[in-house]
């Protein structure tokens, strides 16, 4: 009878550890131990950094938004609310069906920054908007609403909807 048991074990521990591997199989990107989140073929990852969370690309290794203080997934966009390592909001709307992330930055972005994003704007992986209103009109209303409900928010309160 022990020897049943012990089967049943084994077989269910083998069971869980296939289904394990087939279903990290379906993905291109392996989820890191300090990811929370992550979108579409898990190119886009939410991982914790110390006391913040930050967004990573993992397809090109880089790191999207430094300090990500709210995101909201509704359908195949991601709807997300940070700011720079220099403190500066940045706002971004992710296609997890295309994998393409537009940004804008409250204030001129440093060019350090876009250096680090430069194999994604090469790539045409990510659109540098020049201002909010870039953004389409349901994006807009959408960063606003993460802006007012985020429970970090933003320290700067300039976008607003134009009608």
């Amino acid at each position: 009878m022990k020897k049943w048991i012990w089967l049943f074990i084994l077989i269910g521990v083998v069971s869980f550890g296939l289904l394990f591997y087939l279903e990290s199989m379906q993905y291109n990107y392996p989820i890191a131990i300090d990811t929370v989140d992550a979108f579409g073929d898990r190119e886009y990852q939410v991982c914790v950094s110390g006391q913040h969370k930050l967004l990573s690309n993992e397809k090109h290794a880089v790191l999207v938004i430094d300090y990500l203080r709210g995101y909201e997934e509704e359908g195949k966009w991601v709807y997300l609310l940070g700011s720079d390592g220099g403190g500066t909001p940045v706002y971004g709307v992710l296609n997890t069906e295309s994998n393409q992330v537009e940004l804008y930055w409250e204030e001129p972005v440093a060019d350090a920054y876009l250096r680090g994003i430069e194999k994604m704007l090469a790539a045409g992986a990510v659109t540098v908007h020049d201002s909010f209103e870039d953004f389409s009109k349901e994006a807009q209303e959408q960063l606003i609403i993460l802006k007012e409900t985020s429970p970090d928010a933003l320290p700067k309160a300039s976008i607003a909807v134009n009608p």
